[in-house]
């Protein structure tokens, strides 16, 4: 069973046979970690030496210690006590008066939730979906916040309290992809985060916690094994090497899996999952006043890529006309044509080239057809083999330093948090198109050989070192008394791409237009990017206890930052060339500094060690941007640069412990009414005909939206072995300004008001429940637990307005999932269960990528199919 999570130790990368293989040597992997971690220890004392006098991390002992991953696993109380981190300190859920879910390790394991894909039917007002054309790269939404139109998040991912690849988009959206696994908590923050935390959004944040190493010896092994041949497991081991100084966790995550999208053109499995995570936490306190916390992953996926399904086709494309002396496609032909061949020659070409177009078209009617008419969306068509493999690696230190008592100013602690990461390799062969006749594929970051004739991938990296990418926050903590408290911070990040890599190749239109005929060659002159980001934040938050003055349990809360922005970056044109490419002149160079400003002001109320009632008002923002080559010098109304776009909000919450005729219940309820200006958005500007015509488009801050709604969860232990829990968001959001109107494939304007909110469904409930068979306490604990989840009406598409048959969007659905465990086997340290995920096998959108405009069709990604197995774990103590 176990023997297949090993397949050899040889790699081969010949792309019309790629076989895949990765051993993995336990102990020599450990020992590149520890070797690792001893190489960068100099690298991260420098980097903390960026601060006065001492590096510093966790803030002192809470009053009320977090439980253990081994006390939350056993805890049958669905209203256990939770503490989360939200404000940067230790506090209980029930006291913290910001909108909030926090997910236990328990609630991880039964919820089935491995990525984060699956935190949606646990978080009322989150959503995933799949970005960038592959499942690698999330993007979360909150409150009608996200990652849209290319631009940066509006959710921001931490892991161990550090914001993931730092100010490069495309390593944030790598690192974003997590596996979950050995978590002590993962956080789901709703609302602008903009005085606290490392950077600032505007829709939330959302916190993965790991378990740290502990005190005492112990560990797990967890099995899975399930339908597709899924094989995953994961484990943890936990020692002391020397008691109350130094402790050290070591988890791993191995998964396997075939792949439920067939390519019908080469029977090729997509939608893989061969990656594996690995972790080694080490945790030296040599003094009851100082921690420091060690903490190296590394992520890797080498796996067949996304299975992307054709969903529409645009017959109105202008290259698709291939009719002689009339069709743009055909002129297109013909004047290739005419460059390349001898005269006796160009009808030929004429013919053949215009029959590879032809042959497209047939091919993405006959497909759109299959759909339409109920094909299978696990089927799709591909010109090659797909494959995708990247490796991450980070390095993170967190110390504080316990000052003690200092006069006026309380309790004070010094805490510095510092991280590094990189990408050792991100090589990506996917088709957008995903049809057999070679139409959208990208072939990126790999080495080409005998260019532009053929391809040969070459084991090389692709690598982007630690230096260019690393974060950097220290703060001091304050506590007065036991009542106020108060937060002072620097935040740096640092980001570049200091080298000009070569750009992707991207095959289309069935090679009509490549020279000569299905080389590798480029249509188009290409532009890369050679550039440098930073980002500098300052801010302070004090917590003030108005029980002496106004009310006993009022609270006054008020926080500032301020940020500074600076992005440097050169764009150079690569022209083709039948030898390869030629870099031509320098397109553009843009210096570009910006600051921003955000806030929170809250008044909170606790009413009774049960009841908590809270009013905040917050901004926070999305930063501005540089436009590249669209902003060439000389067109009107072109503007070389974007401005930060800011949200402010107005949240009023309710947080209610409760209990009646022995039903104890909990209900947190929050309410919100948001107001985003500055909207950054794409807009099409004319060319004057001095320029040549034509258009171009841009980045401008040129819309304006409100979004409003409400978030309830609530739970209920209705006796010591049944719970229930019901999760509702409601959101209402659209544009209040939106100038301008968008041509749909059929020639009509739509106005650009009109746009609906892209990844926003207006409801959104799961239901859930859990009971434990009355068995003798001896036998251990039998439970059951289901969860169904309903998601309406919600769209996809960034650009649905180029679409007249609107296919962005997806309808309403329900999704039921079940579990059955028995866990302390007889008094044994061994838990089994069953589960199945999406008992249906429904199918839906995760991802929509509209190129109705640019490739002339769209195409779908779609949600895993029904999914189960058993599962295995053993606790050792």
């Amino acid at each position: 069973m176990l023997a297949g999570l090993d397949v050899g130790d040889h790699k081969t990368r010949n792309m019309a046979d790629r076989k895949r293989a990765i051993t993995l040597n336990w102990g020599g992997f450990l020992m590149q970690l520890l070797r690792l971690s001893a190489a960068r220890l100099a690298l991260l004392g420098g980097v903390c030496g960026l601060v006065p006098t001492i590096a510093l991390a966790q803030p002192g002992p809470a009053t009320s210690s977090a439980p253990t991953s081994e006390d939350q696993t056993r805890e049958p109380d669905a209203l256990a006590d939770i503490v989360v981190t939200a404000r940067r300190r230790e506090e209980a859920l029930q006291s913290v008066p910001v909108s909030i879910t926090a997910i236990t390790p328990e609630q991880l394991r039964e919820k089935a939730i491995k990525d984060p894909y699956d935190l949606t039917k646990s978080v009322p007002g989150l959503n995933v979906r799949v970005g960038g054309a592959t499942r690698e790269t999330p993007d979360y939404f909150i409150r009608g916040q996200g990652n849209t139109f290319s631009g940066n998040p509006g959710v921001l991912v931490y892991f161990n309290e550090i914001p993931l690849g730092s100010l490069n988009p495309n390593l944030q959206s790598a690192a974003a992809n997590l596996m979950i696994f050995d978590m002590a908590s993962v956080q789901v923050l709703k609302g602008p985060q903009g005085t606290l935390f490392g950077k600032s959004s505007t829709g939330g944040a959302v916190l993965f916690s790991p378990q740290k190493p502990e005190n005492k010896l112990g560990g797990y092994l967890d099995l899975q094994v399930g339908n597709y041949d899924m094989r995953e497991l994961q484990g943890a081991v936990n020692v002391p090497v020397i008691e109350d100084k130094i402790a050290i966790r070591f988890a791993f995550d191995i998964a396997r899996r075939d792949g439920f999208t067939v390519s019908q053109s080469t029977g090729q499995k997509l939608d893989q999952r061969h990656r594996e995570t690995f972790r080694l936490g080490i945790n030296l306190t040599p003094t009851e006043w100082l921690q420091s916390y060690f903490l190296l992953q590394q992520f890797q996926a080498d796996e067949a890529s996304v299975g992307g399904v054709i969903d529409d086709y645009n017959p109105n494309f202008a290259l698709f006309n291939t009719t002689p002396g009339v069709g743009v496609g055909y002129f297109a032909v013909a004047g290739l044509c005419a460059q390349i061949s001898a005269p006796a020659g160009v009808p030929g070409c004429i013919a053949t080239r215009t029959g590879r177009i032809q042959a497209l078209v047939a091919e993405l009617q006959a497909e759109k057809a299959r759909i339409d008419a109920g094909g299978s969306r696990r089927r799709n068509l591909t010109s090659r083999l797909d494959f995708q493999h990247f490796k991450t690696q980070q390095i993170s230190n967190t110390t504080s330093v316990d000052i003690g008592e200092v006069p006026v100013i309380g309790d004070v602690t010094f805490k510095n948090i510092a991280s590094v990461f990189r990408v050792l390799n991100n090589n990506v062969i996917r088709e957008f198109g995903t049809n057999s006749k070679n139409h959208g594929v990208v072939i990126n970051q790999y080495d080409l050989v005998g260019f532009p004739q053929a391809i040969q991938v070459s084991d090389q990296a692709q690598t982007s070192p630690f230096r260019r990418n690393f974060s950097e926050e220290f703060q001091i903590l304050g506590d007065i008394g036991g009542k106020h408290n108060w937060i002072l911070g620097y935040f740096l990040a640092n980001g570049s791409s200091d080298d000009i890599g070569m750009p992707p190749i991207f095959q289309t239109f069935n090679n009509a237009l490549t020279v000569p005929l299905d080389s590798l060659n480029f249509i188009f002159p290409t532009t890369t990017t050679y550039g440098k980001r930073k980002e500098i934040g300052y801010y302070g938050q004090f917590t003030a206890d108005l029980s002496d003055l106004l009310l006993d349990g009022l609270h006054l809360t008020g926080g500032y930052r301020l940020t500074r922005d600076s992005t440097y970056q050169i764009f150079n044109n690569y022209t083709p060339s039948p030898t390869g490419l030629v870099i031509g002149s320098v397109a553009n160079i843009q210096d570009f500094r910006e600051k921003a400003s955000s806030y929170t002001i809250t008044v909170d109320y606790k009413a009774s060690p049960d009841l908590l009632l809270y009013l905040t008002t917050r901004k926070g923002f999305k930063p501005g941007g540089v436009n590249g080559t669209a902003a060439s010098a000389g067109i009107p109304g072109v503007r070389p640069t974007f401005d930060p776009e800011t949200l402010k909000d107005l949240e009023g919450g309710v947080k209610w412990d409760w209990s009646l005729a022995g039903v104890r219940g909990r209900i947190n309820l929050a309410a919100y009414q948001s107001w985003y200006s500055d909207v950054q958005r794409a807009e099409t500007i004319l060319l004057p005909v001095s320029l040549g015509g034509g258009v171009t488009t841009q980045t401008n801050n040129i819309a304006a939206a409100k979004i409003r709604g409400l978030e309830l969860e609530a739970n209920f232990q209705l006796s010591r072995g049944l719970s229930a829990s019901v999760n509702y968001a409601y959101t209402d959001a659209k544009y209040t300004r939106y100038p301008g109107c968008t041509t749909d494939t059929l020639g009509v304007c739509t106005p650009n008001i009109n746009t609906p909110y892209v990844g926003v469904p207006k409801n959104q409930l799961t239901v859930g429940g859990r009971y434990a068979l009355p068995v003798d306490d001896s036998l251990g604990e039998i439970a059951l637990s289901t969860n169904v989840y309903y998601q309406s009406r919600t769209l996809f598409d960034d650009s649905v307005l180029q679409d007249p048959n609107r296919r962005g969007f997806q309808g309403k659905y329900a999704m039921v999932d079940a579990r059955l465990d028995w866990n302390n086997i007889s008094g044994t340290p061994i838990d089994v269960a069953l589960f199945v995920r999406n008992i249906t096998n429904h199918t839906h959108f995760i991802g929509y990528g509209n190129n109705l405009t640019s490739l002339g069709q769209s195409q779908a990604t779609y949600n895993e199919p029904r999914m189960y197995g058993v599962q295995l774990r053993v606790q050792f103590d």
